[in-house]
């Protein structure tokens, strides 16, 4: 039998709207993932473990402008570091999370700092903040991790769009500092300033000869509905070397 065009049309449209339903039952029930993406911060000064120049031992980033979209909330800035007990266990690890730092790699480059490196979120004098920088706007931030001499320019302290803060940074459990050489008795809470161990959760291996290593990362951070977290690519913020027999650093 041959059908009448207007019998195909109905046909037609009959099929089209089968398959429409059924499609949307297929999506219904499987669910369709939505993915997220944040812009990471900027370094603008990246110090260098190798350097012996106090004045350059200061990290300074910009965080990114990202916006909040729909059942997606912008978080803020964190900011991770490590104690490393080698230059050497300090490079393997930062050339690792290069490698997975590619925007085909999606949060690989953040989870490998967070969750297989152990990276700790930077406390702070003020208590624990997280993140490191709240808000969904660009700032521009400094931290100097220690102190060299009593110049305050050059004491260990925390910037935000050129304002000094009134809290200092502090290890992950905003008690110990990384004033690792100012454990002495004329320095006040001075049994804070104790030097770290290889036992300790921010720390990765021992330091023989007493030179520390911090290396530190900064990440955009938001959160959807599920309170599921998503990760910028990291900014490498650059490393410093802190000698716990030295009151200067």
């Amino acid at each position: 039998f041959f059908m009448c065009k207007t019998e195909f049309k109905k046909a037609t449209e009959i099929f089209s709207l089968i398959f429409f339903i059924f499609c949307i039952v297929l999506f219904s029930s499987c669910g369709m993932q939505v993915h997220f993406s944040l812009d990471p911060p900027v370094s603008y000064h990246k110090p260098d473990y190798s350097t012996s120049d106090y004045a350059q031992k200061y990290f300074e980033f910009r965080t990114a402008s990202n916006s909040d979209a729909g059942e997606f909330t912008v978080l803020g800035t964190a900011v991770y570091y490590k104690i490393y007990g080698s230059s050497s266990a300090l490079v393997t690890d930062v050339n690792s999370v290069e490698a997975l730092n590619t925007y085909s790699n999606g949060s690989a480059a953040a989870r490998k700092v967070i969750e297989t490196l152990g990276y700790k979120q930077l406390g702070t004098s003020a208590g624990s903040v997280t993140p490191f920088i709240s808000g969904r706007n660009s700032k521009r931030v400094s931290v100097r991790l220690m102190t060299y001499g009593t110049d305050s320019d050059y004491s260990a302290k925390v910037e935000i769009g050129g304002v000094k803060q009134a809290w200092k940074p502090l290890r992950f459990d905003s008690r110990y500092t990384f004033e690792f050489g100012r454990n002495d008795s004329k320095y006040a809470n001075y049994d804070n300033n104790k030097a770290p161990v290889q036992s300790d959760e921010d720390v990765k291996g021992s330091a023989s000869n007493g030179i520390w290593y911090v290396n530190m990362y900064a990440v955009s951070v938001g959160r959807d509905a599920s309170y599921t977290p998503y990760y910028s690519l990291v900014c490498h913020l650059g490393s410093v070397a802190i000698d716990e027999n030295s009151e200067d650093n």
